[in-house]
């Protein structure tokens, strides 16, 4: 009797392991050919993963991309210029003379991809600026999507600072740039609160940047990755508006259960020094605060001036959106962000803090909520400011710089 040859186990799974991998390749090709053939378009990277702060964008990139999910109300059509700045013109590091130089920083609320750049905030600053005071303005904007106000100090430190700005504006939102700020310390990125940690080298950190270039190489070079992670983006955005359309029917029967969940929010009447105190006790909002105060001093350092804006969640104005503004404000009290305080109490304890230690700030909600039709400042599946927002957030600033920077002189009749 002849014996039979059992193929050892470890042959046995080496050789299940290349059938396995050259199938998938097979249909990742054949899929890849397909896409191509068919015209599927090819995906635009315009942002790559930076060591030191999160991300910055690619320079001199210019192309349509969808954010994040495909949303009918707008295509942003992206431009970077060679320093990576979301700009269509270039600048030199040395101010021209006479110009009046003012840098944004902020996350994709200054990046403004959802409208053209020249109807973002900064560009329309830019021009009524140097209209009401007569003077040569530059308005830079370093906005990045995503990104939070410790990567913002960062950036300041890498990009900002060597072109000297007279004035930085810095943009703080609420809706999630607290849990921001906890991912990039959780993600180990150099602390921007100690000097000079922009130059500091993170072997671990640069690993880590690696593979998120080569995704990006990935996402460049063919079209079956891209294409699979957009689908899978898809999917997960469908069912997570699934989950909060059931969600929202059951809140939105009865109107009087959202006044009652607002009446369980606990709130207490307090003094603006009571609210400071709890904004000094809570870790999230001392560790923002101390950012922005952080950045306040990196500015004035460099013998430049300082001013904050802030803005929340859209849901504050919106009926159909306002059960899930008040699950957002109780998984927030929760969570002990602010204890007892509702979002305009976080709002007035942030100011009257910042007045206190003399720093400028301006809640761009309060200047919303005197329209009408607040929500009109918003696009209607996205939380970002659309045109009219824009134009809105620039008359505001044009109205309290013009102060600072000085009026036009009335020429004598």
């Amino acid at each position: 009797m002849k014996k039979i040859n059992i193929m050892p186990l470890k042959k046995k799974f080496l050789f299940s392991f290349i059938v396995v991998f050259i199938s998938f390749l097979l249909v990742a090709g054949g899929t890849e050919v397909y896409l191509r053939l068919t015209g599927y378009p090819a995906h635009f990277t315009y942002r790559i993963a930076d060591p030191v702060n999160d991300m910055w964008h690619l320079p001199n990139r210019e192309g349509d991309i969808h954010i994040p999910i495909p949303n009918p109300e707008f295509i942003a059509h992206v431009q970077t210029n060679s320093l990576g700045m979301l700009e269509d013109r270039e600048y030199s590091i040395e101010k021209p003379q006479g110009t009046y130089r003012i840098a944004v920083v902020g996350d994709s609320f200054v990046a403004g991809l959802e409208v053209p750049m020249k109807k973002r905030f900064p560009r329309l600053l830019e021009k009524q600026l140097a209209k009401s005071t007569g003077k040569k303005i530059q308005v830079m904007n370093f906005g990045v999507r995503t990104i939070s106000p410790a990567a913002e100090v960062q950036i300041y430190n890498t990009k900002v600072r060597q072109f000297h700005p007279d004035l930085v504006l810095m943009h703080i939102y609420l809706g999630n740039d607290l849990g921001d700020d906890d991912a990039f310390y959780r993600d180990h990125f150099p602390d921007p609160l100690i000097d000079g940690s922009e130059k500091e080298f993170r072997p671990d950190k640069k690993a880590e940047v690696f593979w998120r270039r080569f995704n990006v190489m990935l996402s460049d070079y063919t079209r079956v990755y891209p294409f699979i992670r957009l689908k899978w983006m898809m999917l997960e955005e469908r069912f997570r508006l699934y989950r909060q359309r059931l969600a929202q029917k059951e809140e939105v029967k009865k109107e009087e259960k959202i006044e009652e969940a607002e009446k369980e929010l606990p709130h207490e009447i307090l003094s603006e020094k009571e609210k400071i105190a709890r904004i000094n006790q809570n870790r999230q909002f001392k560790l923002l605060y101390r950012l922005i105060e952080k950045l306040n001093a990196n500015v004035q350092r460099d013998g430049g001036k300082f001013r904050v804006y802030f803005t929340d969640y859209r849901g504050r104005f919106s009926p159909n959106e306002r059960p899930g503004w008040v699950n957002i404000v109780k998984q927030r009290h929760q969570m002990q962000l602010v204890d007892n305080l509702k979002p305009e109490d976080e709002y007035s304890a942030i100011m009257a803090k910042m007045k206190e230690d003399g720093i400028e700030a301006t809640n761009l909600m309060a200047v919303f909520a005197k329209d009408p039709q607040p929500v009109s400042f918003f696009f209607k599946r996205d939380d970002h400011w659309n045109e009219k927002g824009h134009k809105a957030v620039a008359a505001v600033m044009t109205g309290e710089l013009t102060a600072l920077i000085g009026k036009k002189e009335e020429k004598q009749k």
